[in-house]
């Protein structure tokens, strides 16, 4: 009984979520607070997630501290020779991260005997204190191992495929004659498409292959985004696992960047660990108001990632898409995936008591960190519910001009400033307005 539940419910997954060195407990808080569902466990370099599809996606995108997330596919293995390599490598599911396996019968019929494409794949293999320290040798035999695994359900989908029209054609001998001539008259129709695709068809795989069985016009295979698989032995102890989600602290909105740029899984990092949201929770009692000053706020991500955690804004990008979507797994949740991206997204109630103030010394530095505002304003995540997100600002409109002048962005629940100056002018300017009100 606890089997077949097992098989019915969603896929248990081992996800690696990464994160830069020193933030692992961080990251741990945050994957809490958000409530990715799973057991988490710290591992070196990151989180560990023992969870479903939903815990990865859901980490991918709603996580600010996440470098990037890989699952882990099977468990590890002792690879002390390439003997036990071979055979470790070859027990692995490939088929649930890599397109090998025919999702069609007729495509596993047309490619049985066809010349097959090379998996899309880039392998990365690091050793450290194992026997088998040739990098190059340890890829090829990953190669071969994914290659040995698609020839093995090919073979399985095409005996499949034979043995469903014998059984067919024995249910139409007991119907009677005509029954036969018909289902003779259908198998001659296509041998004569088979024959009619001819050599051709060997050089397309799978979706070139079925569609010269057919008769139909062969079309060029679409080169997909090549997944990357990472190998690791460690003391002839071998770990493999995919990429699932690319480089996370690129969020889209930072195309203007000056030298050594702020990562923004940094700076998120920074936000999360200051008091800013506690102080925002207790100014929605008191009454108080508050403001983040980042004197030296470069290309301002910093304050951008601090406005974004303000606004409750998630920092995955719903228009990207991200290497776990192409997995043959995904299929079964991509529904859920959909839900997620749906959901809305209210910022902090107490968001119009904040102010976010950038300044630097250099107004080449002001100029993008204003140019990073538009884009991040026109990268908001768009709520189909009026109500909600209220104050945000609507993405497809322009940003006001005021805001390359230095003004605040009144389509914000908060204002956010970027301003020319020293250390010292702006906080005489900042005093004497203090005073003054």
């Amino acid at each position: 009984m606890l089997a077949a539940a097992a098989a019915s419910g969603p896929r248990l997954r081992r996800v690696l979520v990464v994160s830069a060195p020193g933030l692992e407990r961080c990251l741990e808080r945050e994957l809490q607070v958000l409530g990715v569902p799973g057991r988490l466990e710290a591992a070196p370099g990151g989180v560990m997630v023992h969870g479903t599809g939903e815990s990865l996606w859901r980490a991918v995108m709603e996580s600010r501290v996440a470098e990037s997330a890989r699952v882990l596919v099977g468990d590890p293995f002792h690879a002390p020779t390439k003997a036990a390599l071979d055979a470790g490598l070859r027990r692995l599911p490939w088929e649930d991260f890599l397109p090998i396996a025919p999702a069609r019968a007729a495509q596993a019929e047309a490619a049985a005997g066809a010349r097959q494409e090379p998996v899309e794949a880039d392998i990365v293999v690091s050793s450290d204190r194992s026997r088998l320290y040739h990098e190059r040798m340890v890829r090829e035999r990953a190669l071969d191992a994914v290659e040995h695994r698609r020839r093995a359900l090919l073979a399985e989908a095409a005996a499949a495929a034979a043995a469903a029209p014998a059984a067919r054609g024995a249910g139409a001998a007991a119907l009677g004659p005509a029954s036969d001539a018909g289902s003779g008259g259908a198998a001659a129709s296509a041998g004569g498409a088979a024959a009619s695709a001819g050599g051709p068809a060997r050089d397309l795989g799978f979706e070139g292959a079925a569609a010269g069985a057919s008769g139909a016009r062969a079309q060029p295979r679409r080169q997909a985004a090549a997944t990357t698989v990472r190998l690791r032995l460690r003391h002839d102890e071998c770990q493999v696992s995919v990429d699932g989600s690319g480089p996370l602290h690129m969020r889209g909105y930072r195309k203007a960047g000056g030298e050594a740029p702020l990562r923004e899984s940094l700076a998120a990092a920074c936000v999360m660990t200051s008091p800013l949201l506690r102080r925002l929770t207790a100014a929605l009692h008191g009454g108080e108001e508050l403001v983040l000053w980042d004197p030296f706020c470069g290309s301002g991500t910093l304050v951008l990632e601090a406005l974004a955690a303000v606004l409750g804004q998630p920092p995955g990008d719903r228009g990207r898409r991200y290497p776990f979507t192409r997995f043959p797994c995904h299929g079964e949740e991509e529904e859920a995936y959909g839900g997620l991206l749906s959901s809305t997204w209210r910022p902090h109630p107490a968001a119009g008591s904040l102010t976010l103030q950038g300044t630097d010394r250099s107004q080449e530095q002001i100029d993008r960190a204003t140019r990073n505002l538009h884009r991040f304003r026109r990268r908001l995540w768009r709520s189909d519910d009026p109500g909600v997100g209220a104050g945000c600002g609507d993405v497809g409109t322009e940003v006001p001009a005021r805001i390359a002048d230095g003004g605040a962005d009144s389509d914000f629940p908060c204002r956010v400033h970027f301003r020319q100056g020293s250390l010292t002018k702006v906080a005489q300017k900042t005093s004497m307005h203090h005073h003054r009100a």
